[in-house]
C-alpha cells in the first residue's frame, strides 16, 4: 500500500504537530484576540454614550466593569495559550526527537487549548453581563438623549 492509498502523507511528528496543533491555536487565539479586542473597545467608547456616569446607579457601572474586566481577562488568557502553544512548538521543534518530547509538547498543546476554553467561557460571561447592562439601560430610561 503507497502513501497516498493509506491517507498518510509521509511528514514527520515535528511538521504533523506544527501544522495541526500549533497552527491553529495560534489562528484562533489571533482571531479571538482580534474579537476581544474589538468588542472591549466599542463597550468603552460608547459606554459614555449610552448612559450619563453621573446619573447611573452604581450597580450598572459595577456590572460594565466586571464585563469589561471579562473581557481584558479573555484577552490575557488568550495571550498566554499563544505563549503555551509557540513553547510546545519550541520543544518540539528543538528538543530531542524521542516519545517523551512528544508527548511534553502535545501536553502543553492541550493545556493551551483548556486556558482558550476557560477564556471563551469568561468572554461569554462579559458579554453577558454587557448584555444585562445594556437592558438595564433599556428599562430604567437612563439612556442619554439624542
Amino acid at each position: 500500500m503507497t502513501e497516498r492509498e493509506s491517507g498518510t502523507t509521509g511528514s514527520s511528528p515535528v511538521e504533523e504537530f506544527l501544522h495541526y496543533q500549533y497552527k491553529e491555536i495560534k489562528d484562533m487565539c489571533e482571531q479571538f484576540i482580534a474579537l476581544l479586542s474589538g468588542i472591549l473597545l466599542f463597550s468603552v467608547n460608547f459606554s459614555d454614550k449610552l448612559v450619563k456616569a453621573e446619573s447611573a446607579p452604581v450597580y450598572y457601572k459595577h456590572i460594565l466593569v466586571s464585563s469589561w474586566l471579562c473581557f481584558m481577562v479573555s484577552i490575557i488568557g488568550c495571550c498566554l495559550a499563544m505563549a503555551m502553544a509557540w513553547t510546545a512548538a519550541r520543544r518540539m521543534l528543538w528538543g530531542k526527537p524521542n516519545d517523551a518530547t512528544k508527548s511534553n509538547a502535545l501536553s502543553l498543546s492541550r493545556r493551551a487549548s483548556k486556558v482558550i476554553v476557560i477564556a471563551g467561557f469568561i468572554f461569554v460571561f462579559g458579554l453577558i453581563l454587557t448584555i444585562i447592562a445594556g437592558f438595564m439601560t433599556m428599562l430604567s430610561g437612563a439612556a442619554t438623549p439624542g
